[in-house]
């Protein structure tokens, strides 16, 4: 067997992981507040084709602060979206809504979704190579344009890693309720955000039944996992 290096070794230690995943983070975070600040584009602009209509529905309605008009402006727009509608127009509702700030609400998805590949990839592997999967979901041009579009696919693609993480937990470590729950709750999120999450979730519900049928662990305790996580 062949010695680690001494680097493999450094990355393998969870200060130092836990160090180079929160540089991580924060350097997507300030190119994310330096885009939102200098990009010097204006409306209407193909990048940001849902800012016109959300701006000027709720640059009004929510000046009043009140539940009623929060809830009259959400019937009015993208009623068929409402994950994104609500989560745009609650921090809309009690900190105002801007371009500045309509530029930055992809970032806590992307944020999600970089911590998602290094969950998933430290399970599949070692803290190393999670650390690596993130690094390549936070440096990939497609995953970082689509976040500042808000796009609607961009926050499916984040609760679908999610979704992916929480199959490997039920299928590969002892279970905890938590894991049946959780996997739901994304795959609810996901279908919420767009229904182009039930073309892509297939999949996992397909190893949650093999497992269901082939596991090594009692058929009642499977049955219960499954069942957990499609009624939640």
């Amino acid at each position: 067997m062949r010695p680690r290096s001494s680097l493999s070794a450094a990355l393998s230690s969870p200060t130092i992981g836990c160090c180079l995943l929160a540089g991580l983070l924060i350097w997507v975070t300030l190119a994310h507040v330096a885009f939102a600040r200098f990009d010097g584009r204006s409306l209407p602009d193909h990048d940001y084709f849902n800012a016109r209509p959300f701006l000027s529905v709720y640059g009004k309605t929510l000046q009043t602060h009140t539940v009623h008009t929060l809830t009259k402006s959400i019937q009015r727009y993208r009623t068929y979206y409402l994950h994104h509608t609500y989560s745009l127009a609650v921090p809309a509702y009690f900190t105002g809504i801007d371009f500045f700030r309509f530029h930055l609400f992809g970032l806590p998805f992307y944020l999600l979704l970089i911590l998602g590949a290094y969950a998933t990839g430290r399970l599949l592997v070692h803290r190393s190579f999670g650390l690596l999967c993130a690094f390549i979901a936070a440096t990939l041009p497609l995953y970082d344009n689509f976040s500042r579009k808000t796009d609607f696919q961009f926050f499916v693609a984040a609760y679908l890693v999610w979704t992916n993480y929480f199959t490997l937990k039920i299928l590969t470590s002892p279970w905890k309720i938590r894991y049946s729950l959780l996997f739901g709750l994304s795959a609810g999120l996901a279908i919420i955000a767009h229904p182009i999450a039930l073309l892509l979730l297939p999949p996992q519900f397909v190893a949650l039944s093999v497992h269901l049928a082939k596991g090594r662990n009692p058929y009642e305790k499977r049955g219960r996992r499954f069942a957990l996580a499609i009624g939640f």
